[in-house]
């Protein structure tokens, strides 16, 4: 049996128990308040988050068919969203910048939602170029953090570098932003879109991370970015866990048949 350690902010919470066969078998909680947390009223199963923690869509395709309990995959530690990271050994991920926001968008945005810092990601003249280079750093290095989804976007670290910020893909550096390309053809726009819906909410008073378009190299569309708002900020002091939970992880279904094929009903009882 192999314990594969569970861990947010560095601190362990619990061990997912894979037999030799690589088959995910069961628990190990540590009962403290943290695991308490992630076990959510299900003790001594394993937590939805790592139970529905799976590759899909775009993301899967470029893993080859790699799980994430994959013990090679494992190797040198996983991270994913809300500083949660799993690995065959705390040290491997010893080195690495916890998240958080060291250099807020706030200050590298113009008045027009406009990035004004330096961008220094992926780049190609269509999205398929873009999105071939974005797969390399999750094919070439594990420790590229992951989080689900079927479009394609990066993990991206922001840095100040004097009086503006720089752009650059979170491989072995702090996850602070995510930066989602804009799309080929009628998919152009997906990005300037998403941009809108932020910045409507926002004028209509809900609370939304903060974000930014981002002028591409080589004559793509703008893509946009955005600001975790599940990790602290720089200097800021929190005993607050936060983790994040899409609707299958509230509802208990199965992503792998419910995500895309189930009534928005299922996920409005869930929020009443």
């Amino acid at each position: 049996m192999i314990r594969v350690e569970a861990a947010q902010n560095r601190e362990i919470f619990g061990y997912i128990l894979i037999d030799q066969d690589n088959n995910t078998v069961g628990w190990e909680s540590l009962n403290t308040p943290l695991s308490r947390f992630f076990e959510n009223g299900r003790p001594g199963k394993l937590p939805r988050t790592f139970e529905f923690l799976r590759a899909e869509g775009w993301l899967a395709d470029i893993l080859n068919g790699k799980e994430d309990c994959n013990l090679t995959y494992l190797k040198n530690g996983v991270r994913f969203l809300s500083n949660i990271t799993l690995s065959l050994d705390t040290k491997a991920l010893e080195d690495i910048e916890l998240d958080k926001v060291y250099y807020p968008l706030s200050k590298t945005t113009d008045g027009n939602g406009v990035y004004q810092g330096v961008y220094s990601g992926p780049r190609g003249e269509s999205f398929a170029a873009i999105e071939n280079e974005i797969a390399d750093f999750w094919k070439k290095n594990s420790l590229t953090p992951k989080f689900s989804g079927a479009q394609a976007k990066i993990a991206v670290s922001h840095y100040d570098i004097g009086d503006r910020g720089e752009i650059v893909p979170a491989v072995s550096t702090h996850f602070s932003h995510i930066l989602k390309p804009a799309g080929d053809g009628e998919l152009q726009s997906v990005s300037f879109m998403e941009w809108i819906g932020l910045q409507l909410a926002k004028q209509a008073g809900v609370a939304v991370a903060d974000s930014a378009l981002v002028d591409m190299p080589d004559g793509m569309a703008p893509a946009v970015i955005v600001e975790r708002f599940d990790i602290e900020n720089k200097g800021q002091e929190t005993d607050r866990y936060i983790r994040l939970a899409d609707f299958c992880n509230m509802t208990g279904q199965d992503p792998k048949y419910f995500k895309y094929n189930s009534d928005i009903e299922i996920c409005f009882r869930k929020l009443a």
